[in-house]
């Protein structure tokens, strides 16, 4: 398995017909006035897999948010189990996993967002995006 992309929108919605539908993508400047300030990002994340290996598998989904220095603000993990049938064996395999994530922010700079799955005896697979808050431009009235 691979991860092949990860993005940040601003959420998610569903379409008409059940689609997952990201909402405002790529929102990686939170401007913030003052500090701290309290917003939510969604995370997507696509994996790839040549095999089967994920037919019956249960994973381990872990997003985790650092700060500015580096420190946590957000760590979990939750099971995901795989369907033991493949719904379409003759198509490429892959696994899409979205989440929104509630976030207090406490200070201006870089933060990172990182989605890791790990599958049972294997090493994670993890994605890292950065974000940041920033405060607002000077306006200028000349």
């Amino acid at each position: 398995m691979k991860l092949d992309w990860i993005i940040l929108a601003e959420g998610f919605g569903t379409s008409a017909n059940g689609a997952v539908t990201a909402i405002g993508l790529n929102q990686q400047v939170i401007i913030a006035p003052t500090l701290p300030t309290t917003t939510k990002r969604g995370v997507l994340a696509h994996f790839s897999d040549s095999s089967d290996s994920l037919a019956g598998q249960e994973l381990d989904v872990t997003i985790a948010v650092s700060d500015p220095d580096s420190q946590p603000l957000i760590t979990q993990t939750a099971p995901a189990r795989m369907n033991a049938e493949l719904q379409w064996p003759d198509l490429p395999k892959g696994l899409d996993i979205y989440l929104e994530i509630p976030l207090r922010l406490s200070k201006y700079g870089s933060y990172e967002i990182s989605l890791s799955v790990k599958q049972p005896n294997t090493e994670p697979i993890t994605g890292v995006v950065p974000f940041y808050v920033k405060m607002p431009p000077a306006l200028s009235w000349s």
